[in-house]
């Protein structure tokens, strides 16, 4: 259940995650000193404890806070008006994946997925959030626009669960080739004329 915090301690953890969001991107989890996170977020040590009694808990809920942020971004679409044609299917395939891969690829996002990379060993929780929000959201997304589809524009048969999946890895598979494995400056966001072909393979393997 959610805490209903005070605005003035919402605006407080608000600005103490915005300074830890600096550090911990900058520096990664373990270099980022709570000293270094205080000053950043221009507050005192006592301070920064008495909110986040440990250095875990301030980036859980600053990850926390971050994919929620995303998940605005990415609403479940849930109309109930059957796709029964192949230009439509294609249509709003396109809009997710343009939708998904150009958030995926912001340098914010793979700054957040790099530290969750790292940390999920050791706060297991991170890996556990990330799968629960981010990766459950693509795949809903997807899931919806198939059944939209069964029947009219796909087989009832079609397995809907390995269906999304490919869809989505595809996406990843983008992220992190030409994002998480990019130097510096070098982020390739894959071209539309790419994404079309993706969806031309994707439309006849599940049509």
């Amino acid at each position: 259940m959610a805490i209903d915090y005070s605005r003035r301690e919402q605006a407080k953890r608000q600005q103490i995650r915005e300074g830890a969001k600096q550090m911990f991107f900058e520096k990664g989890f373990s270099r980022a000193t709570t000293d270094a996170i205080a000053a950043k977020a221009g507050v005192s040590k006592q301070t920064l404890y008495a909110y986040y009694p440990t250095k875990e808990d301030l980036m859980v809920d600053l990850l926390r806070h971050l994919m929620s942020d995303m998940l605005h971004q990415w609403p479940l679409d849930e109309k109930e008006q059957a796709i029964i044609s192949k230009d439509q299917l294609r249509k709003e395939l396109t809009e997710q994946a343009q939708s998904m891969i150009t958030d995926i690829m912001q340098p914010e996002y793979l700054s957040l997925v790099r530290v969750i990379v790292a940390e999920s060993p050791r706060l297991p929780q991170l890996g556990d959030l990330f799968r629960e929000t981010i990766c459950e959201r693509a795949l809903d997304h997807n899931r919806l626009i198939l059944e939209r589809a069964r029947g009219e524009v796909v087989s009832y048969d079609l397995d809907v669960e390995a269906a999304s999946h490919m869809f989505v890895g595809f996406l990843l598979m983008h992220a992190i080739h030409g994002g998480l494995l990019a130097s510096e400056g070098k982020i390739a966001i894959p071209a539309p004329t790419i994404i079309d072909t993706m969806i031309d393979l994707y439309l006849k393997a599940i049509t």
